[in-house]
């Protein structure tokens, strides 16, 4: 047909959007189709991947379902580089299985890992819930009671991992989910290495200044990262503060400065556990799990739902 006077931008306008639309699609990757009818991403080993949860710089993590347990999952895949098939492939993967190993009701559980494609991933039960910086972004500070609570469940999550022979390494509250019904379970367990071994990963801002400073990881900076979990969930800010995005500096904000209103029995436990000095931290979870519980307020038993 013939293009009217005055209409030529318009339609040159329209084909244009047309060839953008016809080429997004053209980049979406086809989906499979699973047994029950439901639409999957793809397929790494036994698994299907069934949605993208989210993704950093370690990885990506996706809801999937294992075809052999017969359940759905969260699979962490490592990325792809250099040497993730060789040596470093394979001590992950065996830190990994040491993980699924660890059965404790405040950590979540590691149903498989593997080594496959060249990605090292790891598996493990799905939660439903929502993570400690969610809870602080919606409803604000916590008390003093529901922080001791908080504070005797992930003791309890980190000696299991400890006793392990492994260290947490991002104990943060994007990594603490409570699960409907209340139970709080530390996650992002591929994070995790062997004690004395260079940290793989964390957080500058509540990451411990020796770990921060090259040194390996160990079981006080993951007591120094619950500390700093401890005030933040407490104040809604950090003990240290940072220099641009990336460097704690020597700077440090006083909890009883920020809630005069806390126990200070409480404000003495959570910045004895966050001290930049390991050597004046508590010695082990237990140790600061001892000291928590003695401050009553609901020590005595876990966390639920409000």
């Amino acid at each position: 047909e013939r293009v009217a006077a005055g209409d030529e931008g318009r339609v040159v306008d329209g084909l244009q959007r047309l060839h953008a639309l016809a080429g997004a699609f053209a980049d979406v990757e086809p989906q499979e189709t699973r047994g029950d009818g439901g639409r999957i991403l793809g397929r790494w080993g036994q698994l299907e991947l069934v949605a993208r949860l989210g993704e950093g710089s370690f990885g990506e993590v996706f809801r999937a379902r294992d075809t052999n347990l017969g359940l759905d999952v969260a699979l962490k895949l490592r990325r792809a580089g250099p040497g993730t098939a060789g040596e470093s492939g394979r001590r992950l993967l065996e830190e990994a299985r040491r993980l699924a190993r660890i059965r404790h009701r405040n950590v979540v559980t590691v149903h498989g890992a593997d080594l496959y494609d060249g990605r090292v991933g790891i598996w493990t039960e799905l939660i439903e819930g929502q993570t400690l910086e969610e809870r602080l972004e919606v409803d604000g500070p916590v008390g003093a009671g529901e922080a001791i609570a908080l504070g005797l469940d992930l003791c309890r999550a980190l000696a299991a991992v400890h006793a392990s022979g492994l260290v947490h390494g991002d104990v943060k509250t994007a990594n603490v989910l409570r699960e409907r019904g209340g139970r709080i379970v530390l996650t992002d367990l591929g994070s995790s290495t062997e004690a004395g071994e260079p940290a793989l990963t964390g957080s500058p801002a509540t990451l411990a200044p020796e770990v921060l400073g090259g040194g390996p990881a160990t079981p006080a900076a993951d007591l120094y990262s619950l500390g700093v979990l401890l005030f933040h969930m407490l104040s809604g800010s950090y003990p240290a503060h940072s220099e641009g995005a990336d460097h704690p500096v020597g700077r440090r904000t006083s909890l009883r400065d920020l809630r005069p209103d806390l126990p200070l029995e409480l404000v003495q436990v959570v910045e004895r556990a966050a001290d930049p000095d390991p050597e004046r931290r508590y010695s082990s979870a237990g140790a600061l799990e001892q000291a928590l519980a003695s401050l009553g307020g609901g020590a005595a038993a876990p966390t639920t739902a409000e």
